[in-house]
């Protein structure tokens, strides 16, 4: 098996460029709403498990 090595060749930006320049992560709404929406399921997931524990361990339930 023979690979081909390719040449890379980095080319110096200035500022102008570098401004240009897009990439990596942003939180967007969509994203944060998700999260937000997670968490409260979860937490609701908690309280309704914690509610039937304890009638679950307690002989009344009124």
């Amino acid at each position: 098996m023979v690979l081909a090595k390719e040449s890379v060749k980095l080319k110096i930006l200035n500022n102008d460029q570098l401004k240009k320049v897009t990439g990596g992560i942003s939180l967007s709404g969509p994203i944060l709403q998700a999260f937000n929406e997670t968490i409260k399921i979860l937490f609701e997931i908690g309280q309704n498990l914690g509610q039937s524990l304890k009638r679950l361990f307690k002989i009344s339930i009124c």
